[in-house]
């Protein structure tokens, strides 16, 4: 029957490489249902994971994680190691794809520990792999580079000339991107694509996709556009129909667009292709491509001169990028929403000074003076940069103001800040702390000294009589 269930798996999988969805997905069902027939629990642990390997590759990642959940517990029964670590390990992917990076990086490790006992030697690759990957998405970028040489050294000793070292080459394009050594980030992608001749597998489609559209976001942030719509064409040309994992390397294609949109200055182009790709990261979880949809929703609303609407999309970036702790993410989604709240006439420096401390943070793990130097010179850290300093520089400048009109009539009742006001309409509308704090993206300790201020300033002696006191002077309705 063991023989008869896999035999039957190794069908299916055959069939969808053929594009015979159909077949492939009635032939794993039979295939199942012999196994559950027969109480075997390594052959229930087998199809399980087959059919977690089926929608990761095809789509339905919460489908995705029970039947992999579902196999961990048959291979813990059936005292399989090796069923029981192939289950994990496709376990990781999904958790990458949605943003649990923490978790991701608690399995990988499990698995590297697994390989390394039982001399698995391509099982160490991808575990390596796998923990450079959820350190990237950290801004973790030194560690990540670590364990990604390892997979190289790894992979030159045994010979490793396919899909595994793809996968790595176009991470380590990815990573130099990040910190903004375009040069490496290009060289890297250019060799993953090279490394694709060798390998005609399905796996090595999609990695052929994504050295494509890491090129061509990488000459777009050099700020190469014609290079990155040939980039672009060229995979729309070779890659653009949807087969093996198109909802994964199609939606970055989106995101794309959206990007090239964007550098194009066609706002409502933009619009429409981030509006596309939500839909699909949406329907898998997938919180990542999630925030650069909003982000860049946010961004072309800006572009049209529509602060207001801008907000909320780049508001709820803000607070996913925060969930799931991406690193680049975090500071560049405030640095957005910094630019709306500059169009409206409202505070930045919050959030200008929240964005550095991050850049700061990734650039103190950044040991190698090359890498350093990339990251706080790259073009979105120096805009960065500039915005702290013109804000420091209008904040000297309206305190110099002030001090020299002493006697000028201020915007709001009682001396209240522009800030201060925000805080008091959402003390008056019955907000806490950590609800202000996270409406108006700031710290809760910020809240806390608002409020203070508020309650001095006005000489209120709670939150209920700050609240009246915003009521008779119109603040609120």
């Amino acid at each position: 029957k063991r023989a008869e269930v896999q035999a039957l798996f190794r069908l299916a999988e055959t069939e969808e490489r053929m594009h015979d969805h159909e077949p492939a997905k009635q032939t794993r069902q039979a295939a199942l249902a012999l196994a559950e027939a027969v109480a075997d629990p390594y052959l229930l642990a087998f199809s399980h994971i087959s059919f977690g390997h089926h929608h990761t590759a095809r789509g339905g990642l919460d489908r995705a994680l029970h039947h992999l959940g579902e196999a961990e517990r048959h291979a813990r029964t059936s005292n399989n190691t090796d069923v029981l670590f192939n289950s994990l390990r496709y376990k990781i992917y999904i958790v990458l794809f949605q943003g649990a990076y923490d978790e991701a990086k608690q399995l990988a490790q499990l698995v590297l520990a697994h390989a390394q006992e039982t001399g698995n030697l391509h099982m160490l690759v991808n575990a390596y792999w796998l923990l450079g990957f959820a350190l990237v998405e950290q801004g973790h970028y030194e560690d990540a580079l670590t364990y990604l040489h390892q997979a190289l050294a790894q992979s030159d000793t045994i010979g490793e000339r396919h899909y595994n070292l793809i996968r790595v080459r176009n991470m380590l394009g990815y990573l130099y991107r990040e910190v903004g050594d375009l040069a490496a980030a290009t060289e890297w992608s250019q060799r993953a694509l090279a490394t694709n001749e060798h390998d005609g597998s399905p796996y090595a489609y999609e990695c052929a996709c994504y050295s494509l559209l890491d090129l061509a976001t990488t000459a777009l942030a050099a700020g190469d556009r014609a290079t990155a719509e040939s980039y672009f064409q060229q995979f729309s040309a070779d890659y653009g129909q949807p087969v093996y994992a198109w909802y994964r390397y199609g939606n970055r294609a989106q995101l794309f667009q959206a990007e090239l949109a964007l550098a194009a200055h066609d706002y409502s182009g933009a619009i429409h292709y981030a509006t596309e790709a939500e839909a699909i990261a949406q329907a898998e979880s997938m919180y990542k491509n999630i925030i650069k949809c909003r982000l860049y929703q946010g961004q072309a609303l800006l572009g049209l001169q529509r602060p207001q609407e801008a907000l909320p999309p780049l508001q709820e970036a803000v607070a996913l990028a925060d969930k799931i702790g991406h690193g680049s993410l975090r500071w560049q989604t405030r640095l957005a929403l910094a630019e709306a709240h500059a169009q409206l006439g409202c505070p930045t420096d919050e959030l200008y000074h929240a964005a550095w401390e991050m850049v700061e943070s990734i650039a103190a793990n950044l040991h190698t003076p090359h890498l350093c130097h990339a990251f706080l010179n790259s073009p979105l850290v120096v805009a960065l940069r500039e915005k702290l300093t013109a804000a420091a520089a209008e904040a000297s400048s309206a305190n110099t103001h002030v001090k020299m009109e002493p006697t000028a009539t201020p915007p709001y009742p009682a001396g209240l800040t522009v800030r201060e006001v925000e805080v008091l309409q959402l003390v008056a509308q019955g907000y806490t702390d950590r609800q202000i704090s996270a409406a108006l993206t700031i710290a809760v300790r910020t809240v806390n000294t608002h409020v203070t201020n508020i309650l001095n300033k006005t000489g209120a002696q709670n939150r209920t009589a700050a609240a009246a006191f915003a009521l008779q002077h119109g603040l609120v309705e």
